[in-house]
């Protein structure tokens, strides 16, 4: 099953100001979601923002805020620059910068 994306104005606004490759990392990322938005601990995080729920992804350049609406469609709320994390194996010498 694949989900249907709907993007808020602002996340509009924000894909405009984008870079040909920001758009294609940032399609990317909504194909990811388009495939299956439910948490995983993984990239997929709970977001609770009381009284509503919302989830964050985040996996590569960006950060997203969405929510899960009918069991069939993703509204994406939010984009934002995510910071850069390094991978695991490079946490040690990143810490000692």
């Amino acid at each position: 099953m694949t989900f249907k994306i709907v993007l808020a104005r602002r996340v509009l606004h924000f894909i405009a100001g984008l870079s040909e490759d920001e758009k294609g990392e940032l399609r990317h990322a909504i194909a990811s979601l388009r495939a299956d938005p439910y948490v995983d601990n993984l990239t997929k995080f709970p977001y609770p923002a009381p009284p509503l729920v919302f989830n964050l992804y985040q996996d590569g350049p960006f950060r997203i805020i969405y929510r899960i609406k009918d069991n069939d469609t993703v509204i994406i709320l939010n984009i934002s620059p995510a910071p850069y994390v390094p991978p695991p194996h490079e946490w040690d010498k990143w810490r000692n910068n």
